[in-house]
């Protein structure tokens, strides 16, 4: 395997895979995702971005005061394929044992857009 640097951080990528020019730690950062879906997080309008939920799962975290929204590809906490979806929608209260309240499913990225709006205007 031959040495390379992350593109991010310019660590030692680790990964047996030539294709992969990340190193672990940017990619449970979330880094790798805020990438892919820059222009979404720029088009929400508000603080934005990929977290590692756990279990490598991955959620679009929304911030909203004391509450916060969560957008995946699924349930699971996953990141759909691109940015048109289908996205889920979750509010958390914030207080760490919260489930979240599931406000839609199946959601374009315009409907996403237009949900993720309307719930920080609550």
């Amino acid at each position: 395997m031959t040495k390379r640097p992350c593109r991010y951080c310019k660590s030692e990528v680790t990964s047996p895979r030539p294709e992969v020019d990340f190193c672990r730690d940017c990619f449970y950062e979330g880094r790798t995702l805020n990438e892919l879906f820059s222009q979404l997080i720029a088009d929400i309008q508000r603080p934005a971005y990929w977290m590692h939920t756990g279990g490598g799962c991955f959620a679009l975290e929304i911030p909203l005061g004391e509450h916060y929204m969560w957008a995946t590809a699924d349930q699971d906490a996953s990141a759909p394929d691109d940015e048109t979806g289908p996205w889920w929608l979750f509010r958390y209260d914030g207080s760490g044992d919260d489930e979240g309240k599931q406000l839609a499913a199946g959601l374009t990225r315009w409907e996403l857009l237009y949900e993720i709006d309307r719930e920080a205007r609550r």
